[in-house]
């Protein structure tokens, strides 16, 4: 079990980690620049985190574990609604992507950028790995919310799937934007789109009534 320095020495590297590769870049910032600020020997580096990749895979998912942990608790006051929950964890993620906009931009940027070869597709899957690690732990949540049944029935892992793709449209649309301010603002949408879709009650009345088109045939 690491002892106490071991723990604050390590999260002392990723957070200086983080600051360089959101001020320099990942090219541009290497690991004698972090040993020195970190102060402490390149080899411990190697020693925690193997190599360069595997650190900057590491600060990802620091970055996504302290957003999930700022949202464990609920308010009292909206405990036991729903709708307030969903919201409460969009803002709550939102405001703290839109807080730490520069690490973010950086790893979207990382993301989109990285090359269609054997080391950019392992790299890639090592990101959405780390992250799904930590994203899947709410699914028992959204199972619990089926249970009590406020939550439409459906495989939860699935649903979670499908909640992550809606919230990382919008934050991908941000950051096409630039990063501007107010993401956090755009969790009413989001919120408004997951509990209610896309069709205005006249679309969906609409829908009602038209015939079922026939299932292709292969």
């Amino acid at each position: 079990m690491p002892t106490p320095r071991q723990i604050e020495r390590r999260q002392r590297v990723l957070r200086i980690s983080r600051e360089l590769f959101a001020q320099q870049g990942y090219q541009e910032t290497t690991l004698d620049q972090i040993a020195k600020q970190a102060r402490i020997g390149k080899g411990i580096i190697y020693r925690y985190f193997g190599n360069k990749e595997d650190l900057l895979v590491a600060v990802f998912a620091d970055s996504i574990e302290q957003i999930q942990n700022a949202g464990k608790a609920y308010p009292p006051v909206i405990d036991g609604d729903p709708g307030a929950r969903v919201r409460y964890i969009f803002e709550n993620y939102l405001r703290q992507i839109e807080d730490q906009r520069e690490i973010f931009s950086f790893f979207g940027k990382i993301l989109l950028g990285l090359p269609s070869t054997p080391w950019g597709q392992g790299l890639r899957k090592d990101f959405l790995t780390r992250y799904l690690e930590i994203a899947l732990r709410r699914k028992d949540e959204l199972h619990a919310m089926m249970q009590a049944g406020v939550a439409n029935p459906m495989d939860p892992e699935k649903l979670l799937f499908l909640i992550l793709g809606a919230m990382h449209g919008a934050i991908g649309w941000w950051i096409h934007r630039g990063c501007p301010p107010g993401l956090v603002d755009e969790a009413e949408a989001l919120t408004q789109f997951v509990l209610h879709g896309i069709l205005t009650p006249e679309g969906k009345a609409a829908t009602a009534v038209q015939p079922r088109l026939p299932k292709s045939r292969k």
